[in-house]
């Protein structure tokens, strides 16, 4: 009865142990974020500053960005104390902070900040028209100062299409290059990778060591979505909720076997919490009116098992199309 369940759970674990074991896992820790943070525009309203550090949330020091949302969003964490100028700063961000990032439509928190610096410039565009070269850092655009990279990828989308004066520090020597953006407001360049401009945490796994560490991993996927289900009953979480174009939006654009076996494990995870949930057409259901016969002894009024299921297909289809409604909404609505 549980068939379904167990093999989605099983999966999910087996597929983390793997990905463990063959590719480890790799981060930047945020202490090693050597230029502090950028925030949304949200994050600012409330408190915090571009080139921030965040060294606590509560009690408990984060390791990485992804653990500063999830704690912010999820598991209800108010007080973050950040290290500014040389001092530590304490921001206490509002009750109603999950329902403000959620109807933002924020991607991103927060950003590593990274300087502007050319890895590879793009044979015949405008980067090398205009004499761009690899490891120039660009820190001017116009007469803005554009140290990192979000302020310089907002400063190109503001010219698009329009010709700038880039300035670039080379070899010690401030240059000063014309450059046209495209209408796309790009340059034709690469970016140095956070790899090379940051210390990267990498961590590798023996067969037996990937067992226990993908099951961990696994739970904690588990508990993390369990825990933000509270947010379906708000009206802002309500309006997430979404259909097959989402789940297609949660795998990378670009094809990434790491990327793609992740997301199938997560995938597998939710499968199996929301299998189990007692509502009738689905296995917790059935588990439901098992358990019930098993206390009073007797099975359930057939024609109100037949009534039940009849409204737990209801429920599902409604959810269905609520959530590909919404989908729809997000694409053509906005």
């Amino acid at each position: 009865m549980l068939g379904g369940v167990t093999v989605n759970l099983i999966l999910g674990i087996l597929i983390y142990i793997m990905v463990l074991f063959v590719w480890g896992k790799e981060y930047i820790p945020l202490q090693n974020a050597t230029y502090g943070l950028h925030c949304d525009s949200l994050m600012i309203a409330n408190g915090f500053m571009d080139g921030d550090k965040i060294v606590r949330i509560g009690t408990k020091i984060p390791e990485t960005l992804s653990e500063v949302s999830k704690s912010i969003i999820i598991k209800d964490q108010k007080e973050i104390t950040v290290l500014r100028n040389g001092q530590e700063i304490e921001i206490v961000l509002p009750d109603n902070i999950e329902d403000k990032i959620l109807d933002s439509g924020s991607k991103k928190l927060f950003e590593y900040r990274v300087p502007v610096i050319v890895d590879t410039v793009m044979t015949g565009m405008n980067a090398e028209k205009a004499g761009l070269l690899k490891g120039d850092k660009i820190i001017l655009v116009n007469n803005d100062t554009s140290k990192y990279y979000v302020d310089f990828r907002k400063l190109l989308e503001k010219q698009k299409s329009e010709n700038v004066t880039l300035g670039v520090e080379r070899v010690g020597q401030l240059l000063f290059l014309k450059a046209q953006v495209t209408e796309n407001g790009t340059l034709g360049f690469g970016l140095l990778n956070e790899s090379k401009i940051f210390d990267i945490k990498s961590e590798k796994y023996s067969f037996l060591q990937s067992i226990p560490a993908g099951y961990e991993h696994a739970i904690t996927t588990l508990s993390g979505y369990v825990q933000s289900l509270k947010l379906l009953f708000t009206a802002s979480g309500a309006k997430q909720v979404g259909g097959f174009g989402s789940i297609g939006g949660l795998f990378a654009p670009v094809w990434h076997w790491q990327s793609f076996w992740e997301m199938t494990a997560f995938i597998s995870i939710i499968l199996a919490f929301m299998n189990i949930l007692p509502i009738p057409a689905l296995d917790g259901g059935h588990v439901l009116f098992l358990l019930w016969e098993m206390v009073t002894g007797k099975q359930a009024n057939q024609k109100f098992m037949e009534y039940a299921q009849i409204a737990g297909m209801v429920l599902l289809l409604g959810l269905t199309l609520y959530g590909n409604g919404n989908d729809i909404f997000r694409a053509f609505g906005n």
